[in-house]
């Protein structure tokens, strides 16, 4: 059986001269049949 699973990091980044940013870094992970990781996007 195949799966992807989708995970979201929220981050707040410090840029020189602009200040405090809030960021999000989406990850998509799938899983094969045979069990093998692969990181999607």
């Amino acid at each position: 059986m195949s799966a992807v699973y989708l995970d979201a990091l929220f981050l707040k980044l410090q840029y020189p001269g602009k200040g405090i940013e809030k960021r999000v870094l989406y990850a998509a992970l799938g899983l094969s049949e045979e069990g093998r990781r692969v990181l999607l996007g």
